[in-house]
């Protein structure tokens, strides 16, 4: 009897749910945009430099920010000029960019010209294309797909090449 109980029910509870709609979906998309401003001070996990300083992510009034650290002390400052690289970001896109929504988690630090630490590159969250800008005087261009570099972990690939771990939306066709 326990048994035949238990059977009703799950039936009765799994034609209860249905698929969610294209309505549910949409509100779902739109939770980061609406939650983004709502907390202050939650920093997100730090990426180190060769000179032994760090930088992250935190969210402020307004969105996110990115800050440079030194574990010796002090109080850490921006890690670029938020305005002026969501400005280029702009220029180069043809797509407005706030300064505290810039449209990456993450980025490294790269060498340009004499300065180790002259540019940044990241990956866009919303456009699937890698991005490259100087720190000195602001210019982004987009960064030309690598064919030849292998992507993530679990392919056999040339150790001595850097892997490419940037997760990228499905090309692929569907029918």
């Amino acid at each position: 009897m326990k048994k035949m109980m238990v059977l009703v029910l799950l039936v009765c509870c799994g034609a209860a749910s249905a698929a969610p709609a294209p309505a549910d979906y949409a509100r779902s998309l739109g939770l980061r945009e609406a939650w983004v401003g709502l907390t202050r001070n939650v920093a997100f996990p730090a990426q180190w430099r060769d000179d032994g300083r760090f930088y992250y992510r935190k969210t402020v009034e307004g969105g996110l920010a990115f800050l440079l650290g030194d574990p010796a002390g002090g109080a850490a400052e921006p890690a670029f000029d938020a305005v002026r690289l969501a400005r280029a970001l702009s220029r180069v896109s043809g797509t407005a960019v706030a300064p505290q929504r810039l449209p990456f988690a993450q980025f490294d630090y790269i060498a340009a010209g004499e300065q180790r630490y002259g540019a940044i590159q990241f990956h866009g969250e919303y456009d699937d294309a890698s991005w490259r800008c100087t720190l000195a005087d602001y210019v982004c261009a987009a960064v030309p797909e690598d064919a030849g570099r292998p992507r993530g972990l679990g392919v056999v690939r040339d150790l001595r090449v850097a892997v490419d771990n940037h997760p990228r939306r499905c090309r692929c066709s569907r029918s």
